[in-house]
């Protein structure tokens, strides 16, 4: 009895304690600029409102993806924005996201349905979230017209961040202004 309880327990807490994946692809969280750009090319770029935060910008690199973004907080990885072209936003794609997502990071930890507005087009769609050492949050929109017809536009997104060098006040707060800016 007591060694299913342990066991039992033991499980509980494996399910509950979240990812323990502390990169994205094959490049460590904290790694320097120089260790990122020997496996993706791409331009750097400083944030305007913070010299701490620069950026490693890849336009098109992949014919998925409309661009690929890594963040760096005084030299160190800490985000990757993935943003996704609507061609290939069809279900098996997402699907197929989907479950890598889940090799990789576990079962997700939420869901919702969130609606917003972009250049003033209305968008309705899901969150999906993971949580643990790498927060993961996968956006699926479909694009509505003003008489709330579905366009058959989609739009997608992917915010990958180490959870241990972004709960530092200063970037979260970078992390929330990037958020505002991509999306």
């Amino acid at each position: 009895m007591k060694v299913t309880l342990i066991l039992c327990m033991l499980l509980v807490a494996l399910i509950t304690a979240g990812n323990t994946v502390n990169h994205y692809n094959s490049v460590a969280w904290g790694s320097s600029i120089v260790k990122v750009r020997q496996r993706y090319s791409g331009t750097v770029k400083k944030d305007p409102e913070n010299s701490s935060v620069t950026w490693l910008m890849q336009n098109k690199p992949s014919s998925k993806m409309s661009y690929r973004q890594f963040y760096f907080y005084k030299g160190k990885l800490f985000k990757i924005y993935v943003q996704y072209l609507g061609d290939y936003f069809t279900g098996n794609f997402v699907e197929a996201l989907c479950t890598k997502l889940k090799n990789n990071y576990g079962t997700h930890n939420s869901i919702k349905d969130v609606s917003t507005t972009v250049k003033g087009i209305p968008l309705k769609g899901s969150e999906i979230l993971w949580k643990g050492t790498t927060e993961v949050l996968f956006k699926v929109f479909d694009a509505y017209n003003n008489y709330g017809v579905k366009t058959g536009e989609s739009l997608g997104a992917l915010v990958i961040t180490s959870t241990a060098i972004n709960k530092k006040k200063d970037t979260a707060d970078i992390a929330k202004r990037s958020e505002e800016i991509e999306f």
